[in-house]
């Protein structure tokens, strides 16, 4: 069956492969080998409308992993991973619900994924709008992600990346944020970023001071913003 998989892999509607993954629960190994001819035959936009396809069909237990299903889809992805969930990420239309799978599926991956993805990823994984339950996914590893900054040069980057999002942020995420910046060596990164203090709310603003308590220029700042309303 595998072998004869190749010529029409193409013709398999991405609908056809998700109910292929959720219907039956055939053994593991055989769903393995399929998936992965079908990713071999797919391009780009087929793997995103794939993905899409199996986030709306019910997460299907395999081998211990409670969403086996987009599991093994994601591992037969291989090098391709990274582009294509970045890709189904960005779309507007998941729910909640499928967004968190995608993050949960992207955290389980985040050594061989490394600080350069979730760099250019954050907006989306911490602060996407109305992706309450994804976004939370996303905080409960915080300390993780920094911990794949090692060098001081990717510390700094994933700082500025990390502080980019405060403006998107609710006042208990930043003061979840905060030590992780602070940790990461981005005080002055903070400091010296004028546009995005300033599209800090009151109630924003203070969590950020209240997190970096030995700033004097945010408290500068602060009492600023203070004088001038």
């Amino acid at each position: 069956m595998i072998a004869g998989l190749g010529s029409v892999a193409a013709k398999i509607e991405p609908s056809g492969v998700a109910s292929a993954l959720a219907g039956g629960k055939p053994e593991a190994q055989a769903v393995k080998q399929i998936v992965r001819v079908i990713v071999f035959n797919a391009d780009r936009d087929r793997r995103n409308a794939i993905t899409v396809a199996i986030l709306s069909s019910q997460p299907v237990p395999y081998e211990g992993e409670p969403d086996g299903s987009l599991s093994i889809w994601a591992d037969a992805l291989g090098e391709e991973f990274a582009a294509t969930f970045r890709d189904v990420l960005a779309e507007t239309h998941l729910t909640d619900d499928q967004a968190q799978r995608l993050v949960a599926q992207i955290l389980a991956r985040k050594q061989s994924l490394g600080v350069q993805f979730f760099v250019s990823e954050l907006a989306s994984l911490f602060a996407f709008a109305g992706r309450s339950k994804a976004n939370a996914v996303a905080f409960s590893q915080i300390d993780e992600i920094a911990a794949l900054a090692r060098s001081q040069g990717q510390r700094s980057v994933l700082a500025s990346a990390f502080i980019a999002i405060l403006p998107s942020c609710s006042v208990a995420q930043i003061r979840m944020l905060a030590p992780v910046v602070r940790n990461l060596g981005g005080t002055t990164n903070l400091e010296k970023n004028a546009s995005v203090l300033a599209e800090l709310d009151d109630e924003q603003f203070n969590a950020v001071v209240e997190g970096f308590p030995e700033s004097k220029p945010l408290q500068r700042t602060l009492s600023q913003r203070v004088k001038e309303v």
